[in-house]
């Protein structure tokens, strides 16, 4: 009965005790109180009851076996009689503890109240002992992190819980060391609009790209000054009235009439907590992410951190997504010049140490390049095959012969992701297209290449 109660975590007797309705509610309600003395009670019943049963087997065998035989076969007699049924009534109670414990406990109150003169200072021996030998437990948050990922392995591998809520979990807990660095839209992605722009030309350009917010900057990149909300745009059609000398006048209003002013910026390292955290409390859906020496580093949207939750968000602007990693056959590979090494690492099976994990493959090519140009890294060789606008698109890689083909699961986990959560640092590479106010290229709008 003590291993019974014992095997109820302190959350399920919680969520026990919040029943109106539950049986023997105030059996649950002594044992939250004072488990010690209720343990302490059934283990003193326990010793007592192998006890009794143990003389009385000696008096019975006595009568038929002499000597220190009649003793052994008395003890062989106690232990086959008591130690099955004690391991199947204790099996069956912890099965069902919030069943079967309650209600054996509610029948045993009786010997509760007869044995606690005994159980009393057991009690408080037992707990004054455990307090003393207990370890303090680990403050370390990997350990713990580490525990929980466990608990959930398991939870999913018995079916309890399926592989998108176990996924889900699992981002959660990462999610406290991610950082807006590792979800940005980098910075010769983003689609930004100089503050100069007619707006018919920025209308145009919102058509195109179909994202809702652009950050808008003044002379260069750097000078971020505003935030373009993609309706205001449109809804600045009409000329709107001035005071001129001659009286009010009708002018066509301009990018600067709709630019909001209340941008958040932030270091490449903060967490995406506090990011999330900010964007809520200033209702705001995109964050510039800025470098140690204040320049544009990229963009952050509210889209980009909650996918780091709940995996890829595709819209009906996104196109469809392409593998970031195709076999071409003869150990070559074809892969998206923005995959991750480690992504690459993990579906290789290499054994090369790199100091950043998340440099992606492109960086490999320094320099101005063009489609054929060949370097060697990681031991690999990388070919470029696809360039747009001067920028590194796909990438062939030559695979050495004793590299084998993956395995499935790996393969897998390189396939375009749909709606399932995936973590992108377990294998799935950051989708080609951004979210929604990022494009493939980079498109710093300027009147005087416009018109």
């Amino acid at each position: 009965m003590d291993s019974a109660l014992g095997s109820l975590s302190s959350a399920r007797v919680a969520a026990l005790l919040e029943q109106e309705d539950l049986p023997h509610k105030s059996t649950l309600e002594r044992y939250h109180r004072s488990p010690w003395t209720m343990r302490s009670t059934y283990v003193v019943g326990r010793v007592l009851c192998a006890a009794v049963t143990a003389v009385m087997l000696a008096h019975v065998v006595e009568r038929f076996i002499a000597g220190h035989v009649g003793t052994i076969v008395a003890i062989v007699a106690t232990v086959a009689i008591y130690a099955p049924f004690s391991d199947l009534a204790t099996s069956i109670a912890r099965r069902n503890a919030d069943v079967w414990g309650l209600r054996l406990a509610a029948l045993l109150r009786p010997f509760e109240i007869v044995f606690l003169p005994l159980a009393g200072p057991l009690a408080f021996a037992s707990k004054a002992l455990s307090e003393r030998m207990q370890e303090p437990e680990s403050t370390d948050p990997d350990i713990a992190s580490a525990e929980v990922e466990y608990f959930v392995d398991e939870v999913e591998r018995s079916g309890v819980v399926g592989a998108e809520p176990a996924e889900i979990i699992r981002n959660v807990l990462e999610f406290e060391d991610r950082r807006a660095k590792d979800v940005m839209v980098p910075r010769n992605r983003v689609e930004a609009v100089d503050l100069r722009t007619p707006l018919d030309e920025v209308r145009r350009l919102v058509a195109e790209s179909g994202h809702s917010r652009y950050p808008v900057y003044e002379g260069q990149l750097d000078n971020v000054i505003g935030l373009l909300v993609a309706k205001d745009v449109f809804r600045a059609e009409t000329p709107h009235s001035i005071e001129g000398a001659d009286g009010p006048q009708s002018e066509p209003r301009s990018l600067a009439d709709v630019v909001r002013r209340d941008v958040i910026f932030v270091p490449e390292q903060q967490k995406l907590v506090t990011l999330l955290r900010e964007m809520r409390q200033k209702r705001q859906h995109l964050a510039v992410v800025v470098d140690e020496f204040g320049g544009t580093s990229g963009i952050v949207t509210l889209e980009d951190v909650i996918e780091e939750i709940v995996g890829d968000i595709r819209d009906e602007h996104d196109d469809a997504e392409i593998a970031p990693i195709q076999e071409l056959g003869d150990g070559r590979l074809l892969a998206l010049a923005s995959l991750p090494f480690e992504d690459l690492s993990t579906y290789l099976g290499l054994e090369v140490e790199e100091p950043d994990p998340k440099r992606t493959i492109g960086s490999a090519f320094e320099g101005a390049v063009e489609e054929g140009t060949s370097v060697e890294a990681w031991g690999l060789k990388l070919i470029v095959r696809e360039l747009a606008n001067d920028k590194i698109e796909r990438i062939e890689i030559e695979r050495p012969q004793r590299l084998s083909r993956p395995p499935p699961e790996v393969l897998e986990s390189m396939r375009p992701p749909s709606q399932a959560p995936s973590r992108r640092q377990s294998g799935t590479a950051p989708k080609p297209d951004t979210t929604t106010s990022s494009e493939t290229e980079t498109a710093e709008v300027d009147p005087a290449a416009s018109g």
